[in-house]
Parts: structure tokens; sequence; C-alpha cells
């Protein structure tokens, strides 16, 4: 079973920390948090302590906070924690007022938040996700919104899952039965007949003898005033501008059976918060998801982890903690954050079409190359892809068939098993590695309008060559690797002939025209486009010069290798840590060593020479705070500063 400790007890921190070879307390590094968490009880599976502790070849499993409904404790997970056993380490945390923790007295929903708070940064996780149940979905969307925006001493959120969830607005809730309910705990501690009523009120079929006999205990040892805060105040604030839309992978779960928070509810009011999420119902399932289907919410957890919000590459603990810690700013905590979520496999183009958004992939597979092999790591992630794309089919209109096996899935893709494949006679295929989606990422570039703020004026608006450049590399995918390569070189080196283009210098009259005045400088509203899909040009007519297509071509591999490079996991591949001038209270520090393979005592400790950047990437600077990448090969001449990255 998984352990229990109190409230008025530490959660236990990652053993130590060595980023200067010392040995000491790792939450040491952020002199910010000097309180021990008040409220907070746990349940873990294992400890924080052993899934940090170990080798750092070796990527963490996530660790799951999980944070209970109205009247229960942690205890709600145990199913829930032993099925994710292997695949993800839960940790459930008894809110300030319920469970071990109900001798809290602070009890305001800030407070709660607070108390989450402090219990994840004491864990020492820095890959985690957040799970609310029913009044803990409103906790988690608000610790997930500060996170995200840097509010918080945190860093490593990588998704949220809802469990019939309590909305950041109003939650909805008929007022006759909030006055019944109220009235339960008017005098002390709920009885026994109010406790059975909530219990049958709220299951879509009877709790099995076990699952019954705790959800009741924890009614009854509740502290009357949390009870009382939450339905007067906590479930009826409005926190909606606080929360505002988090574009994190996210998962919600709904009772088919559920009344106020059942599927129109949580697609209505939390599905607008979370435009990433998966909805997924439980047929026959009530409000009380985590102790009436255990199995089935597991499952949906293990996959969701296994194919949304654990498909980024792993920014490294060390580093981690020095986001998160007082040595960087909110701002930029906020940024690196955002930049670390995973991608979201089933986002449409905004700027380019769906087409030009392939070809844009092959292009910076060949520029970025982020695995031994592109086709295969692309190929992967369609698959994927399409995998989700089903199961979350079949979950919407019912439950995954099976999720015991999405579970085992999971564990076989930690594993190095390919989900659902059999070892034949040999060594299991390694699964892919984490990649960052550069080509989606550039297309956001593209549709906000956020490029580097001038072009040549030869070329036309950045959007428009890249829909022009990217139509006439259209059949790329029907070339093999070294074609590709040799494509992309020829077209580096200027002597490429496009399509219907014409292969000397000069600008073509069309695109070029409304850049033939001189003027360096684009329209600012040149590069920005609103357009759901753009169209696609017929055939493969270029409109761009081999002279354009060069200058396009060197204006992507910049675009996509700064991209690659202001990921905090490529920051830590590189040992770059200079964005950790200062935070919001110690402002500005700097650096006080600077000089050749000099570290500050909170760096992380890194190698003595950092894992292999690709073959197109040459580091030419090894200074702490101030690293270059020139890129060679297809990549040509590129260079660019990593603090430009960092902005």
């Amino acid at each position: 079973m998984p352990h229990h400790l109190s409230g008025d007890e530490s959660v236990p921190a990652t053993p130590t920390d060595t980023t200067d070879g010392r040995t000491r307390p790792t939450d040491a590094i952020d002199a910010t948090d000097a309180t021990r968490p008040t409220g907070a009880t746990r349940t873990t599976r294992p400890t924080a302590a052993t899934a940090t502790a170990r080798p750092a070849a070796t990527a963490p499993r996530p660790t799951l906070f999980a944070l209970h409904a109205l009247g229960a404790s942690a205890r709600e997970f145990d199913g829930v924690a032993d099925e994710l056993a292997g695949v993800v380490d839960v940790v459930a945390l008894d809110l300030p007022g319920f469970g071990d923790a109900a001798g809290a007295t602070a009890l305001h929903v800030d407070d709660l938040v607070a108390s989450v708070e402090r219990a994840i940064r004491r864990s020492g996780a820095t890959r985690w996700m957040l799970a609310g149940h029913s009044m803990g979905g409103k906790v988690a969307s608000l610790v997930a919104a500060r996170t995200l925006r840097g509010r918080n001493s945190l860093f490593g959120l990588t998704g949220v899952v809802l469990l019939a969830a309590s909305p950041p607005t109003p939650e909805p809730m008929d007022d006759d039965r909030r006055q019944a309910m109220l009235a339960w705990a008017a005098d002390g501690p709920l009885d026994e007949a109010a406790a059975h009523e909530f219990v049958d009120g709220n299951v879509g079929a009877p709790l099995s003898p076990a699952a019954e006999a705790t959800m009741l205990d924890d009614l009854r040892r509740l502290a009357p005033e949390a009870w009382t805060a939450w339905l007067e105040r906590g479930s009826r604030e409005d926190r909606s501008d606080e929360v505002g839309v988090l574009d994190v992978p996210a998962l919600i779960l709904a009772g088919g059976a559920d009344g106020d928070l059942g599927e129109e509810a949580q697609r209505t009011l939390n599905g607008t918060v979370y435009p990433r999420a998966a909805v997924h119902v439980l047929p026959g399932a009530g409000h009380l998801l985590p102790l009436e289907r255990p199995t089935e919410v597991a499952g949906a957890i293990a996959t969701f982890w296994r194919d949304r919000a654990g498909t980024a590459p792993v920014v490294p603990a060390e580093l981690a903690r020095v986001i998160a810690s007082s040595r960087t700013s909110g701002r930029v905590r906020a940024t690196l954050a955002v930049r670390a979520l995973a991608d979201d496999p089933d986002r449409a183009p905004r700027a380019l079409s769906h087409d030009q958004l392939a070809t844009l992939r092959l292009v910076a597979d060949l520029v970025v190359p982020q695995g031994d092999d592109p086709d295969a790591r692309r190929t992967d992630a369609g698959a994927a892809t399409d995998a989700a794309a089903g199961a979350r089919t079949g979950a919407n209109a019912g439950t995954p068939a099976d999720a015991g096996t999405e579970a085992r899935a999971a564990t076989d893709a930690h594993s190095g098993t390919a989900p659902g494949a059999a070892p034949a006679g040999g060594a299991p295929s390694p699964a892919p590695e984490p990649a960052v989606d550069l080509a989606a990422r550039l297309d956001d570039q593209l549709a906000d309008g956020r490029g580097d703020g001038w072009r040549e004026a030869t070329m036309p608006p950045d959007v428009e060559a890249y829909r022009l450049a990217l139509d006439a590399l259209a059949d790329l995918d029907e070339l093999d690797a070294a074609a590709r390569q040799d494509r992309l070189t020829a077209i580096a080196d200027g002597s490429w002939e496009p399509p219907n283009g014409d292969p000397g210098g000069g600008t073509s009259s069309d695109p070029g025209s409304d850049a033939s005045s001189g003027d360096t400088r684009s329209d600012p509203d040149g590069d920005r486009t609103d357009a759901p899909d753009a169209p696609r040009t017929s055939g493969r007519t270029s409109g761009l010069t081999a002279a354009q297509f060069a200058t396009w071509f060197e204006d992507c591999r910049v675009d996509l290798v700064r991209l690659w490079l202001a990921h905090p996991a490529t920051m830590a591949r590189i040992g770059f840590d200079g964005f950790a001038t200062g935070g919001d209270t110690v402002r500005f520090e700097g650096f006080l060593r600077v000089g050749a393979d000099q570290r500050e005592a909170w760096e992380p400790t890194l190698p003595p020479h950092p894992a292999p950047l690709p073959s197109q990437l040459r580091p030419v600077a090894q200074r702490p705070g101030r690293h270059e990448a020139t890129t060679t090969g297809t990549t040509a001449t590129t260079t660019t500063r990593l603090e430009e990255a960092t902005r």
C-alpha cells in the first residue's frame, strides 16, 4: 500500500544537490521557500525521493501530484497509484481540512493552492503532472496557471489531468442541494447518514466495500469548517481571469452518469480553458471516478503520458532546479516552462497548409536532426498520433477498450518496447527519442508575426516566402535521404534551379515586387496571417529565383536552429545557463567567475564534454553564459546567439 505522511511532516526532497560538488539539501538552492508544507499529506508510490534519485542517464518517471475531491482524501487515489506503478509515480496530497490534514485552519482556495505548491517544491520533482478531482480540479488549474506564468518557484509541469473537475468559474450546483449539504456540517462533523447520502448521490453504481469504507471514513473525519468553506466560498469563486487559457497537454475525464460536473460541463467549462484537452467519458460512472473506476482512470492517464504529455525532450533535473530557483526571474521561468511542454500532435497549421508543414518537417529533420533516424522518428510520431486519435475517438464514444492494456503499453514504451509489440527473438526496438516539433513552432512564429523584424529587399514577406519555397519543395518526400541532402545543399549554394524559376539572381516580378523599393524592413502586418489553412500554389511553380531560394533557406536555417536552441533541454545539452542572472527578489546577479572552465557554485554540474550535437551543429564557444553554434554542411554558415533565443 502507498505510504502516508502527516501534513506536519515535511515532504522528503531529493536527498542531495551536488551542483557545486558539495552535498547539501536540494531545496537550499531556493531561499524563497523557507516554510514547511502544512496541511498537505501525500500518498506515494514510490516516494518522490526515490523517483528523483535515479541515474541521470535514465529519464525519470514522471510524478503525478493528485488532488482529491470535496470530502475525500489522498486515499481516494490508492487504486489509481497501484495501477500506474512502474509508469507514473503518484503523490496524492491531503488538502487542508481533509484527511490527515483535517486540523489545518487556513482553508481559503489560495491556502489550498499554496499547500500544493509547497509540497511540489519540497518533493524535488522536476518532471511532473497535476491531477485534480472535483474540488481538486479548480486547485490544479490555479497551480498550473501560476506555474506556466512564472508566478511560483516551480518548473517541470508537463500536463494536467482533470477528473470530474470543478472549473475555474463558479461550480454549477443546484442551490437546494448546496443548502442541504451545508446543513450536514452545521453542528459539527458529518454523521453516518449524511456520509452515506453523499456517497449514494455521487456514484453511478455501488462502490466496492473497501472503496466505500474509505470514502465514508474520510467524510466522517473532515473538518466541518473546510466543508463549509468550499461550499459557501471556494466553489462559488470565479478565478477564470487568473487562470485564463492554458495551452498545455491536458486530459479531461467525465462520468457518463455524473450530474452537475458531467460531460457537458467538462466540455463547456473546462474544455475552453484547456484547448488541447482530450475529453474521455466513462459510461455509467458517477462523480467519484478514482474510487469507481481506478483501472480505467489509470489507463487513460498512462496513455495520456505516453502519447501526449511525455513526448517532449527531458530537461535534466540539475538545470530544472536552476530554472525553478531564485536565480531565474519569473518572466524567464514562464517562457522556459512553455517551451518545455510537449508539442500538440493534433495541432492544425496556422500560417502554412498541411502539405507545406509536412515539407517543412522534412527540411527541419535535415537542418536540425534530433535523433539517430529522423525518418523513423517521424514515422513513429505519426503512428503515435494516429493511435492517440483512435483512442480518443473510442473514448469519446465510451471508454478505452482495455485500460489495463493501455497502462501496460505505456510501461512497454518506458522500457524501450514498442507499445503492443512483443520482441521477436531479439532485443526490443528502442523507443523513439523525444523531439521538438520545430516546424510547428516555426509555423506559429510565422502566424504570429514573431520574426526578427527585417528581411532582404529582394524577398517577399516571410509567410509568402515560406509558402512559395515549400510548394516548390513538395517533392522532397519522394526523395531518399541523400537526395534530400543534395537538394538542400544546392539550394544553400544557389545552384539549384527552382521549378519554373530563374536560375540567375534578381527579383521575381511577383513575390519581390512589394520589396523592390529597397526598404529592408517588412510591413508590420506583412508577416502575419490569420488564415486557418493557407492555399497551396498550383503545381510546383516557385516564383522565387535561385538567389531568393538561397536567401530564404538561410533564414529558414536560422529560424529552425534558434527554435531548437531556445528549448531548455537543448540549453542543458550545450551547457548554457546564461539566463540565470538573477530572479525577482535577487536582481541581475550575473556571473562572478567568467574564466574558461570556471563555474559558479550554483551552476549545474555537466559532463566535461556535453552530449554530441547533431552533425550539422558545431560549437564554437564554451564560455559560461555565452555560447554560440555555427552550422555546417546543409546549414552552411548560420550563426546564432543563445542569449537571443531566450528572450
